[in-house]
């Protein structure tokens, strides 16, 4: 079953927030580490605010030492990704030689 965009985030958002409860972090504390405002962390997970991709790397790094897990549960959340990525692209051209 193909999902919208806008399903596919805000599945990456709920795995986001029971990874942040799980880690009983608070909204207050994640945005003190990661030195933000709270209402940030609140827009971003009420689907108010997207997340650069730097703030989400932040995010799970903040929620885990070793994101895999977090990834991986994200990846399983969201299988229609996958599904509508294409090949990856061959290469333009060969690496130079050293």
């Amino acid at each position: 079953m193909k999902r919208s965009p806008r399903a596919e985030y805000q599945a990456i958002l709920e795995c986001l927030i029971t990874w942040r409860k799980r880690a009983n972090i608070t909204q207050q504390r994640l945005a003190a580490h990661l030195g933000m405002p709270q209402s940030i962390i609140s827009k971003v997970e009420r689907g108010k605010r997207r997340l650069e991709v730097v703030e989400f790397l932040r995010i799970l790094y903040a929620l885990a030492p070793d994101p895999r897990p977090i990834l991986e549960e994200i990846l399983r959340a969201t299988p229609s990704l996958r599904a509508r990525t294409r090949k990856r692209p061959a290469a333009s051209r060969k690496a130079p030689k050293l």
